[in-house]
């Protein structure tokens, strides 16, 4: 308990100074923060976290649609979420400080049920080794290879269009297009990483056989 405590205010820390001196859009100090939301889930099992993570996830990607669809006729230029500049840098320094607080906690309410649940999925692969042990895996991994990038490059694609779009609504469906594509294609990735792994473990298997490493 103490490591973590320990680490991840180091890691809040980090994300502070990120946030203040160099760029307002970091998110390191909000994964600081809401990692808490660990402890309360860490003796659950695989399965539970998976429901966990099915139930925050759905929520969260629900309610980021809804919205598309509420704004789907609106009209008017897309928004940027980009602040605006002061003269100088220590202006801007000191702005970012006062503010810094506040909108850690506005972005923990907003993104927080959607990365609670990538946390509670990364401790359910941990649990049952996934990407560890993949040679336990093997038709799950694939299956999640599949999934994962036949859904997550689509989308991926999707999202490239409307980014190249200016308009209010193109900008509201683009933040659950990114974040549902970005994560199957991420569990897609590493998934092909897990099974790359198991061959080449089972390749390093034989070349040892034939170096006469087994009896």
């Amino acid at each position: 308990m103490g490591v973590f405590l320990r680490r991840h205010a180091a890691l809040l820390a980090v994300g502070a100074l990120h946030y203040v001196l160099v760029w307002h859009g970091d998110i390191i100090s909000n994964y600081a923060t809401l990692a808490l939301a660990l402890l309360l889930v860490a003796r659950l099992s695989a399965r539970a976290l998976l429901g966990t993570a099915g139930a925050l996830g759905a929520w969260w990607l629900g309610l980021a649609l809804l919205e598309a669809a509420a704004t789907a006729s609106r009209t008017g230029p897309r928004f940027a979420f980009l602040p605006d500049l002061l003269p100088t840098y220590g202006a801007n320094v000191q702005e970012r400080a006062a503010e810094f607080w506040p909108l850690l906690l506005q972005g923990n309410l907003f993104n927080g049920p959607w990365l609670v649940a990538l946390f509670c999925l990364g401790a359910a692969a941990g649990k049952t080794g996934l990407l560890t042990r993949p040679e336990e895996h093997r038709p799950l991994l694939r299956r999640l290879a599949l999934g994962g990038l036949g859904l997550g490059l689509p989308l991926g694609a999707l999202l490239a269009y409307l980014n190249t779009r200016a308009d209010y609504a193109a900008g509201t469906l683009a933040l659950p297009v990114r974040m549902a594509g970005g994560w199957r294609a991420r569990w897609g990735t590493w998934a092909c990483w897990g099974c790359w792994r198991r061959r080449g473990g089972w390749a390093r298997g034989v070349c040892s056989r034939r170096a006469g490493g087994w009896p």
